[in-house]
């Protein structure tokens, strides 16, 4: 049997917590027009109950979707960033990365 213990969220939590979110809305609503953008915008008041103003966002140069989705939540491209020989996307086959700032 598992213990589950719930607790108020930190702010160390928000990553984890902004991850989780994107996650499972980017798992549920793959190739739904329209809903990725909206999961986004839904998590403006989570991350400003942890007093963010912008986070950044990065995809693979490549996905197009992901592009799109920037480009409807009004985050600004910053640079296109090659990635380290060293990291898991490398790994997995990734060479370059979008790297985005969304304000809100």
């Amino acid at each position: 049997m598992m213990n589950l213990v719930i607790r108020k969220a930190t702010l160390n939590d928000a990553i984890g917590v902004a991850v989780a979110h994107t996650e499972s809305w980017r798992a549920a609503y793959k190739g739904m027009n329209g809903y990725a953008a909206r999961a986004c915008k839904l998590l403006i008041p989570v991350m400003r109950a942890h007093n963010m103003i912008k986070i950044t966002i990065t995809n693979e140069k490549s996905n197009d979707a992901s592009m799109r989705v920037c480009e409807k939540i009004g985050a600004d491209l910053l640079r296109v960033a090659e990635l380290p020989k060293w990291t898991a996307l490398y790994a997995d086959g990734q060479r370059y990365v979008n790297i985005y700032e969304w304000s809100f």
